[in-house]
């Protein structure tokens, strides 16, 4: 398995940088309400697998609004990227054929 250095994910993240292993998922693009009921509360992209439903981003890419995730919207995508709790970010996103 490859991994490369991603540094910290989000704020809330208190460990120390580590190698983040990269890996490829496959599932559709859906959009629905994150955070429902509180402050955070937003649209958002998510993919959703076979097994699990994750939050979908691009790294280095707006976490709110990506006009190149909402091309994907309703389609089946295979994304390459780490895994982080729930939110997959993803360096590389492609349609299936």
């Amino acid at each position: 398995m490859q991994t490369f250095w991603v540094g910290k994910f989000m704020s809330a993240d208190k460990k120390k940088n580590k190698p983040a292993a990269v890996q490829t998922i496959r599932g559709i693009v859906i959009e629905k309400t994150y955070a429902r009921g509180t402050k955070s509360q937003h649209e958002a992209l998510y993919i959703q697998t076979r097994e699990h439903e994750y939050v979908l981003r691009r790294i280095n890419a707006n976490p709110f609004h990506d006009d190149l995730l909402h091309e994907f919207k309703g389609k089946e995508v295979t994304a390459t990227g780490v895994l982080d709790k729930n939110t997959f970010l993803a360096r590389d996103i492609k349609p299936c054929e």
